[in-house]
């Protein structure tokens, strides 16, 4: 009987000394709460101490809400995110069994680079320029004078870009479509060349620089955005024949036209030209008027000038003589 007791409290308190031990290895997440206010920081430092990347991510699972749990999860992938290079980044995110945890892991690997990478990378994205150039198009058999076609011009746009290296590719909205471009599609001239077709309306592109080197992925290193004027068919009308410098017969514009304002517009141009040019014409008239006047008065009075001019000089010669006799 003394033995089964002996037992029986052996059992109890090997049962006591257990689950104090549990409760001793779970008081550390339970002070992490949802009404503690830090208690973000307390389980990023918690979960730190698990050696394998899955606990740890499973840790995090209980900081609270989403982007509590999102923002633990992505302490804790730093881990493999700050790893020296893209390759060792791959294999550490690849370790991880979650899906969305592995995805969110390779995305934000992608998107790392050392201070050096980025302070390099960032100077290489300055140098990059994008301009844009008019381009007129006449099709192969448009240009025979006696061609009822021979007037058909197609008027497009060139995008040009200017020194795209292969560490880097750029993103490209132009409001209605977004496509990507690298170095792989430069000309001879080392000139990356986009035509646009379309010049029916002004568009605002926006290139969004990204590093593609082999240790930064998908970091955005420099947004450039550019307006892009549309043809202005007014510009050909006979209104603007003898105006061409007039804002509205500029064969490219920043913004619309309508029929009535151009017309008005231009014909009230054309009204200031003239009457300055009026203007001018009288004052030159007048100036012409004075120079003849003071031309005639001269010639009407030729003797008496010459006269003035021939006793000035008796008298002048005079007085030198008379100086040097003293």
């Amino acid at each position: 009987m003394k033995r089964k007791m002996i037992y029986f409290l052996f059992i109890l308190c090997s049962f006591l000394l257990l689950s104090g031990k549990v409760f001793a290895e779970g008081e550390e997440v339970t002070t992490v709460t949802a009404t503690n206010e830090k208690k973000i920081s307390n389980y990023k430092t918690y979960c730190k101490k698990y050696s394998d990347m899955n606990d740890k991510l499973l840790c995090c699972s209980g900081a609270g809400e989403a982007t509590d749990i999102e923002e633990c999860k992505a302490s804790m992938l730093n881990a493999c995110v700050k790893l020296d290079s893209l390759q060792r980044r791959y294999e550490c995110c690849e370790k991880i069994k979650d899906k969305t945890d592995k995805e969110t892991c390779n995305r934000l690997s992608n998107q790392y680079c050392s201070s050096t990478d980025s302070v390099e990378l960032t100077r290489q994205a300055s140098n990059v320029k994008i301009v844009y150039e008019p381009f007129d198009y006449k099709p192969d058999g448009f240009d025979d004078p006696d061609s009822e076609n021979y007037s058909v011009v197609y008027y497009m746009m060139d995008i040009k870009i200017y020194n795209l290296n292969s560490n880097m590719y750029i993103s490209v909205n132009n409001g209605n479509t977004e496509y990507e471009v690298n170095n792989s599609k430069m000309n001879s001239d080392g000139v990356v060349v986009l035509r646009d077709s379309d010049t029916t309306e002004v568009k605002k592109y926006t290139f969004t620089i990204y590093a593609d080197s082999p240790n930064c992925k998908r970091k955005i290193l420099r947004t450039i955005r550019l307006t892009v004027p549309k043809y202005n068919y007014y510009s050909t009308r006979a209104a603007c024949e003898d105006i061409p410098e007039y804002y509205l017969c500029h064969q490219y514009i920043n913004f619309d036209v309508d029929a009535e304002n151009f017309l008005k517009n231009t014909n009230n141009y054309r009204a200031k030209l003239e009457k300055s040019s009026n203007s001018s014409k009288s004052d030159d008239k007048s100036n012409k008027s004075s120079i003849n006047k003071a031309l005639s008065t001269v010639s009407d009075n030729k003797i008496y000038i010459i006269g003035g001019i021939l006793l000035i000089g008796v008298v002048i010669t005079v007085l030198i003589l008379r100086r040097r006799d003293n």
